[in-house]
């Protein structure tokens, strides 16, 4: 999972994290039984709205 977030002060922060998701059939529906993440790293970053140009490969 790869989660970017900008909170109610500006401040931005990224994280990433692994899931694991284990399902079983109940009653003709499939439903979640275990549900685990994993932090595998988390940084505080600058505002995601930025006007500078990104560049774009030529195709």
């Amino acid at each position: 999972m790869l989660q970017t977030s900008t909170f109610a002060d500006g401040a931005s922060h990224l994280n990433a994290a692994k899931l694991t998701v284990e399902f079983v059939r109940e009653s003709d529906a499939w439903r979640i039984s275990h549900f685990q993440t994993e932090n595998l790293f988390g940084r505080p970053t600058q505002s995601w709205n930025s006007d500078v140009a990104l560049p774009v490969p030529k195709g």
